[in-house]
């Protein structure tokens, strides 16, 4: 995947020396060749983060999923070289699209990314904020389902479930309606993302709509990638209608002492001007920490209004998992009859590096 691409006057062969003597400068492990096209293996923390001309005139950064390891690259380099970064990461030509995975529920049986195979730290952010079970949130055997494949894949793991609750009932109070407490074993730990340290994160978006920075948990900078595992929902804003599934999930990460609005338990700012354009804000900033998504669509709760957790249920009876939060949700909607959001679509267009300024 590439991340950023540095932007200089003399060609990558001149250039070549110069960057190889700032980057050994700053890393200890450093693999380096000039062969036709330039390239530089950079280890950090057992990760490889490559800096390439193989598809492009100009270096790029490169990685196999997100991490600290590739924003610190990125950091470094920016301290040198005009470095234009990617609202979110680009496939390289040889890699294949988002890939995107449906089952009957029933036939459900979870394989993250293979970015999250051997992981060390795991985030998991199940939707999961309201006093109220499935369809307004996401079921249990779901959500285990999901552990039991991270497990699997990496044995080793410390996952951390992370929500936000949005209601006057504790955390606590939640957690234990839901029975979460049942599926966790001993390497995995359940968090309140309102109690957590919080850090500003830079919004990448070519075209923000109203946050230059949200505030969310710094952990999620610090472990090895983020899983959301949602419920899919339909309900009415302004008189428009509102898809909530892996993408809008990401809210309850956010600090409800941040965002706040007339309800201290709810995270009203981020309906201002509407969510489907904070939505656009949410996912340049938090989007790129996530490698994946999932979307209980076992049953579509429909709310007659704006209320997200009162409403009717339609049976559907599918499960959609795959890499991609917006391709994720766009064939959840198409598993729901449901049209693709303007936020979806509108974000395939932003984050298309022909849209970089």
């Amino acid at each position: 995947m590439i991340f950023a691409e540095l932007d200089y006057a003399a060609t990558y062969s001149e250039i070549h020396d110069e960057l190889k003597d700032y980057l050994l400068t700053h890393f200890s492990q450093v693999d380096s060749g000039l062969q036709g096209d330039s390239w530089f293996w950079i280890i950090l923390d057992g990760q490889k983060v490559a800096i390439d001309t193989f598809s492009a005139m100009k270096h790029q950064v490169k990685a196999a999923a997100p991490g600290p390891q590739v924003q610190r690259v990125i950091e470094v380099l920016q301290q040198n070289y005009a470095v234009t970064v990617y609202p979110t990461p680009q496939p390289e030509g040889h890699e294949e699209p988002y890939a995107v995975h449906t089952a009957p529920t029933a036939e459900f049986v979870y394989t993250p990314p293979a970015s999250l195979h051997g992981a060390r730290q795991i985030v998991v952010k199940p939707n999961l904020g309201y006093p109220v079970g499935p369809p307004v949130t996401v079921s249990m055997a779901v959500l285990g389902r999901v552990l039991a494949g991270l497990r699997h894949h990496s044995p080793q793991a410390e996952i951390l479930i992370v929500e936000g609750v949005c209601s006057k009932v504790s955390f606590e109070a939640i957690m234990a309606k839901h029975g979460v407490h049942a599926l966790l074993d001993e390497g995995m730990r359940l968090l309140d993302a309102d109690q957590l340290d919080w850090v500003e994160y830079p919004n990448r978006s070519p075209q923000p709509v109203r946050f230059k920075t949200l505030w969310a948990p710094k952990l999620l900078q610090t472990v090895d990638g983020c899983l959301s595992v949602s419920a899919f929902k339909r309900t009415q804003l302004k008189g428009e209608s509102l898809i909530s599934a892996s993408l809008k999930n990401l809210y309850g990460l956010m600090p409800r002492a941040k965002y706040k609005a007339r309800s201290p338990h709810s995270r009203g700012q981020l309906h201002r001007p509407s969510v489907p354009l904070v939505l656009q804000d949410v996912y340049f900033t938090l989007g790129s920490f996530f490698h994946g998504g999932v979307v209980d669509c076992t049953e579509k709760f429909v709310s007659r209004d704006w209320q997200p957790d009162r409403g009717d249920s339609l049976p559907i009876g599918q499960v959609i998992w795959g890499d991609d939060l917006l391709a994720v949700d766009k064939t959840a909607c198409l598993m729901a009859n449901e049209s693709t959001p303007s936020y979806v679509t509108a974000l395939e267009h932003l984050r298309s590096p022909r849209s970089i300024p």
